[in-house]
């Protein structure tokens, strides 16, 4: 079902919003906050499929060094779209998973899109995505593991992206949810107390990943 969305801004202001938004590359002093994620192939290059616009850009996925799990060649490195939900639909959606105790949440962001025809289909998936107020859904695995693709737009009204470190307004950022076990990426032992670790008091870590 696709109820009209409800609080679309004027056009104009849309367009003007997406005029003004600079394409999503890294530079060299992001690099100091983390890294290139590898896809299951082996790259850091990976491509995305949006199906009802028909267009595909491929990009690459930063990850903060602050965040606890390893996402080295848990990813495929083709993704296609398989729907879109509200804003509303998918902050109970996440809510609801991450209260379970089962889930695993990530964030990623994308990053190094590269090249007049690779930008044009990114512009034109986020400028159709956030005209619409929608979130853009990518299954991976059998299990349930999916993808999600927040545009700037929405950075500051989806409720998961509120305790990402160093957040930035004018990327698109990758929800990763899964119930997969993922590796710990730092090295110290971790103490687990009702679902919080202790590797970095610094490091947001609501119930992501924990168990009851």
């Amino acid at each position: 079902h696709s109820a009209p969305p409800a609080l679309s801004p004027p056009e104009h202001e849309v367009e003007e919003s997406l005029t003004n938004l600079p394409s999503p590359i890294i530079t060299p002093n992001t690099q100091n906050h983390g890294r290139h994620i590898t896809s299951q192939s082996g790259t850091e290059t990976f491509t995305i499929t949006i199906s009802r616009l028909k267009v595909s850009f491929t990009t690459k996925m930063f990850i903060e060094r602050t965040c606890p799990w390893e996402l080295n060649g848990f990813l495929p490195s083709d993704l296609v779209d398989k729907g879109r939900i509200s804003i509303e639909e998918f902050n109970k959606f996440i809510s609801d998973k991450m209260k379970s105790g089962k889930w695993t949440l990530v964030h990623l962001k994308l990053s190094s899109i590269t090249g007049e025809s690779n930008k044009t289909s990114y512009k034109r998936f986020y400028k159709e995505y956030e005209s619409i107020d929608r979130i853009c859904m990518i299954p991976v695995s059998d299990d349930g593991t999916k993808v999600f693709l927040v545009t700037p737009k929405f950075l500051r009204i989806i409720k998961c992206m509120s305790s990402v470190d160093n957040l930035s307004r004018t990327n698109t950022y990758v929800v990763v949810l899964t119930k997969q076990q993922l590796p710990q990426r730092y090295q110290s032992p971790v103490v687990r107390t009702k679902g919080i670790s202790n590797v970095d008091s610094s490091v947001p870590m609501p119930p992501y990943g924990a168990n009851p």
